[in-house]
């Protein structure tokens, strides 16, 4: 199964990004593609006042060829996504998750992606946050995957 890295909206426009664990965990997974040399695709909100990507996950990327930065226009990046992926050939089957907010951006691209495109998705929990409580996040999210036959489908992991 080919796999990707999608880092979603950890910039520094959303207080949510600058949590230490969050970072912490999202720069872990990042080492995990790295040792298996998956692509990273880092989406990011252009929205007034979101900012860049977090200078400490844009070093941490430096040294890396197989990262692409991608613009999106609203919370749902999974179009956005699925363009850069077809324009630079690659062939992706499961997409590993994580970022900022879980509850809309992060959220709302894993539904685009498993509704609209059929790919499986791996959510890492503790690499993603929300300016709501995360476990209450989460659980509005598998209410709106679970009318959308997300979850009936296993096409959704959350570790």
């Amino acid at each position: 199964m080919n796999k990707a890295l999608v880092i979603i909206d950890m910039q520094t426009g959303f207080e949510t990004a600058h949590d230490e664990k969050t970072i912490e965990n999202v720069l872990k997974q990042i080492d995990e593609a790295h040792e298996n040399n998956l692509p990273i695709f880092i989406l990011e909100h252009t929205i007034d006042k979101c900012g860049e990507t977090l200078p400490e996950i844009q070093e941490y990327l430096d040294d890396y060829d197989n990262k692409y930065y991608i613009e999106k226009f609203e919370d749902d990046g999974g179009d956005e996504l699925i363009e850069c992926i077809t324009e630079n050939d690659y062939l992706i089957d499961e997409f590993i998750t994580c970022g900022v907010n879980i509850s809309y951006c992060v959220g709302k691209t894993i539904n685009k992606l498993v509704k609209t495109y059929k790919k499986m998705i791996t959510v890492i929990y503790d690499a993603c946050n929300c300016t709501n409580d995360k476990d209450d996040a989460f659980d509005g999210c598998y209410c709106s995957f679970y009318y959308s036959d997300i979850f009936e489908s296993d096409k959704v992991l959350i570790k």
